[in-house]
């Protein structure tokens, strides 16, 4: 019997592309979008004791939920226009909604910084390729999979 693999193209992404807005606008974050990559950045106290004969007992003690993005420059995109338009924006104004369905139906959603954006660069014959990170501010909302 075949194994059955979520596959990474059905994870959803939006952005509210108007965080000062009166109303959120939420974008779909997809077109030109290569890679996401997620990491928890887990914070570790390694401590050792002397029960532990010289070895270390680790706890997990905070930890930040990033996304890693990876795009192909599409001009007409408003997710990669919202992105770059606020490039030299630091404070406040990089702070935004993020909104991830899971390709197997949860929801993770939540405050976010967009930080690290690195604009279009690339060989004269390529495409302007471009990367920025989402940082989830405190703990995403999870709503299981209906």
């Amino acid at each position: 019997m075949p194994k059955d693999f979520p596959l990474q193209f059905k994870n959803e992404f939006s952005l509210d592309v108007t965080p000062t807005g009166t109303t959120q606008t939420f974008e779909r974050l997809a077109a030109g979008l290569k890679t996401i990559e997620s990491n928890n950045n887990e914070e570790i106290d390694q401590t050792a004791y002397y029960d532990g004969n010289g070895m270390a007992d680790s706890d997990v003690i905070g930890g930040q939920l990033t996304l890693t993005c990876t795009c192909d420059r599409v001009l007409d995109d408003p997710v990669q226009n919202y992105i770059l338009s606020i490039l030299f924006e630091f404070g406040v104004s990089r702070r935004t909604t993020c909104k991830w369905t899971t390709s197997t139906g949860e929801l993770i959603e939540g405050p976010v910084t967009i930080a690290n954006i690195a604009p279009p660069g690339g060989d004269a014959n390529a495409k302007g390729e471009w990367t920025f990170e989402i940082h989830f501010n405190g703990k995403p909302t999870y709503t299981p999979a209906p």
